[in-house]
């Protein structure tokens, strides 16, 4: 069972989908009231709360857990 944080960018009936198939604790940003945060902040949060957070976007993203636990995230545009 994996958890699930829609982006405010995607329809809110992905939520719904998730969950009947199997993953009762997906959500959104709107439900959540996060509408307008930055998608670093929203990758925090999505990393504290162990979801996969679903985003359209044309970057990747690649992140480093460093040795004190901090961690680093880089941007990488897509063409």
């Amino acid at each position: 069972m994996m958890k699930f944080l829609f982006d405010e960018c995607l329809s809110p009936t992905l939520v719904r989908l998730a969950i009947n198939a199997g993953h009762p604790e997906s959500t959104c940003v709107r439900d959540r009231g996060w509408r307008g945060l930055k998608d670093w902040q929203l990758l925090q949060i999505a990393l504290e709360e162990l979801a996969v957070l679903a985003d359209l976007v044309n970057q990747a993203l690649e992140i480093t857990e460093n040795e004190d636990g901090s961690i680093d995230i880089d941007r990488y545009s897509i063409p």
